[in-house]
């Protein structure tokens, strides 16, 4: 390994996703929705080795979700510039409560830190006081596990709750990544982070392997 990382320990923070007709793990607002994940494997014909077909919907396990998520046009994470999804990250958990978390929450956090916010339960979420003070301190990136970005009533069929901090934060490209898991395994406050999506043309959101690299010093 590079001298640079000598004194990290790797941690992955990407879900494993087993195919199948698979609920989300975002059981704080989708309840019982459900998407698809299925591959099939083939033969190829010419020097006979094998391959997969993919037929997924993108949302599925650890995904980075970009401007052209909430608008349908725009940035999508292919457009976005390579250096959002890297670099120094703080580290919020929130445990043995619930509720929404706002301003006073996000006190620690500086420009261009990537944020990630963990809870022990599904009852929390950003709420939009949360979600405006994080744009406007200028971060880089949100990424969450089992922290709703919004309030959860706003996912619901026919809700007139708008998704504010989807709203604040994407519309301005500043993406959002969902489902990582290990942030309890992280007990620094402040990582060096990375979750680089695939680089396909027009798509609202990508899957990534998402990695933080906690200092042991």
């Amino acid at each position: 390994m590079l001298d640079v990382f000598k004194n990290f320990k790797m941690i992955d923070l990407s879900e494993e996703v087993h195919p199948g007709v698979l609920k989300t793990n975002n059981q704080y607002y989708w309840g019982k929705h459900e998407r698809r994940f299925e591959i099939k494997q083939f033969e190829t014909a010419t020097d006979h080795c094998f391959m997969h077909f993919v037929d997924a919907e993108i949302h599925i396990g650890t995904h980075v979700e970009a401007q052209a998520h909430l608008l349908g046009k725009g940035n999508s994470p292919a457009d976005t510039p390579l250096e959002t999804f890297f670099g120094e990250a703080i580290v919020l958990k929130f445990t043995n409560g619930e509720g929404g978390l706002g301003p006073q929450h996000f006190e620690k956090v500086k420009k261009d830190d990537i944020v990630l916010v963990y809870s022990d339960t599904y009852d929390y979420y950003i709420t939009p006081e949360g979600g405006k003070a994080l744009l406007d301190k200028g971060i880089k990136m949100l990424g969450q596990q089992n922290v709703a970005p919004d309030d959860r009533r706003a996912y619901e069929v026919g809700s007139d709750i708008p998704a504010l901090t989807h709203k604040y934060l994407l519309g301005n490209n500043i993406p959002i990544i969902e489902n990582l898991i290990n942030l309890e395994k992280i007990t620094k406050e402040r990582v060096f982070f990375m979750g680089l999506p695939l680089r396909i043309y027009d798509m609202d959101s990508s899957w990534i392997r998402a990695v933080a690299f906690e200092p042991e010093f």
